[in-house]
């Protein structure tokens, strides 16, 4: 059974977006988490008109019967996952015989899987090219055990259920590597999906920045018994909004800094490296690090206290509120 849509929580979409608008130059990626729940539904209504003829003194006794004589005789040749519903009864008593029409609809029970994602980790580049991104065994098994405490935590059934990237200047579609990629991702589990995030793409006309999302899996559309080809199977992607501001937000600059950090750190254990190599490599780093607090660190600090000011005014104006409520009370 394919997914039929992912829902992906607003927190999330944010963290997604801020991540993959943190670099210009290189690609970046994560993984999703959260739990796909088999969601069931009802297509090809029809309706019967029934009549039922019994007699008067075993009336009550034919009417359970009839139950099972429906569903033998109508919803079961129609075929499986058949279900029926009445709408209404008619009763007539004529002699010794009573008269039951039975007005109903026989409907097909179908089921769709649903993806919800309600976490996320974000994975340090272990390989910082332009047009690469990189996995770790490492890594997939941290967010593998984030997702064993996430299910302890909420009591539901939460796992690895996706990927995401960024296409910084580039459009959104996946290529062809991207396709493959999560044909192989899906052979493990099929409802396994894929986000990519096109940022710091520009309008000719309107000279406007643009950020566009894509939810895709991959499908073979080569017969059996040849090579496969694999392209793009479009997911539906829903926002849902939340409540309150994830904190994995927080961990964005961490993680940006422990990148910048393991970089330097490989220029350390170069052996014969001159004084002004030496130099020139904390130099690099210091300016990595002030480019994080200007373009990441200090935009969410500022975004954190215009939240604060408004929370604070906005409880002031709710004790105003019911300082005139206890006013006009006291006053009746």
């Amino acid at each position: 059974m394919a997914l039929s849509c992912v829902y992906l929580a607003a927190d999330v979409y944010m963290v997604c977006l801020q991540h993959a608008l943190s670099t210009e130059k290189e690609e970046v990626m994560g993984l999703l988490i959260g739990e796909v729940r088999i969601v069931k539904f009802t297509t090809d209504k029809s309706f019967f008109l029934v009549l039922w003829l019994v007699p008067s003194q075993l009336w009550r006794y034919y009417i359970s019967a009839s139950f099972q004589a429906i569903h033998y005789c109508i919803c079961k040749p129609l075929g499986k996952g058949r279900g029926f519903r009445i709408v209404f009864i008619r009763r007539l008593w004529v002699g010794n015989y009573a008269y039951f029409w039975y007005f109903l609809y026989v409907f097909q029970i179908d089921s769709k899987k649903v993806a919800h994602v309600s976490a996320v980790v974000m994975l340090r580049r272990s390989d910082k090219r332009k047009d690469r991104v990189e996995i770790s065994p490492e890594q997939l098994t941290n967010a593998a055990i984030q997702a064993d405490k996430l299910t302890h935590e909420l009591g539901q059934p939460m796992r690895v259920l996706g990927w995401y990237h960024s296409h910084p200047h580039i459009t959104v579609w996946p290529s062809h590597v991207d396709v493959r990629t999560q044909a192989m991702y899906q052979m493990m589990d099929e409802c396994f999906v894929g986000i990519i995030f096109s940022v710091f793409t520009e309008d000719k006309s309107t000279k406007e920045q643009q950020v566009q999302v894509t939810c895709f899996q991959s499908t073979n559309q080569s017969p059996e018994g040849e090579a496969p080809q694999f392209i793009r199977l479009e997911v539906p992607l829903h926002i849902k909004p939340t409540e309150n501001l994830s904190k994995l937000c927080l961990q964005l600059p961490e993680i940006l800094f422990q990148e910048e950090k393991d970089s330097y750190d490989l220029t350390t254990k170069l052996k014969f490296l001159s004084i002004l190599a030496q130099l020139n490599n904390k130099a690099v780093l210091t300016k990595a690090l002030c480019h994080i607090t200007e373009v990441v660190s200090g935009p969410l600090v500022t975004a954190l206290e215009q939240r604060k000011a408004a929370n604070v005014k906005r409880c002031e104006e709710l004790i105003r509120e019911k300082q005139k409520l206890i006013a006009l009370k006291s006053h009746s």
